[in-house]
């Protein structure tokens, strides 16, 4: 079973510069559904080489680009 950290239903707003620099390897399913997501930095997530899933539906999100998903590739 794939490991999984569940940050829904969290009132997170802002993903700041490398939030998730500790957990290059991690290898689950990172959940930020269901949030007040508003802005995501360019290199938030930087250093999640090694993720397999990302939620970040039903959010305010404004804006993204493969920028913000480079580190991803």
């Amino acid at each position: 079973e794939m490991e999984e950290i569940q940050l829904t239903q969290n009132r997170i707003r802002f993903i700041n510069a490398r939030a998730f620099r500790y957990l290059s390897s991690f290898r689950g399913r990172l959940l930020l559904n269901d949030n007040q997501i508003e802005s995501i930095h360019s290199d938030a997530l930087f250093g999640l080489n090694t993720l397999a899933n990302l939620s970040l539906a039903n959010n305010f999100i404004r804006s993204l680009s493969s920028v913000h998903f480079r580190s991803l590739e």
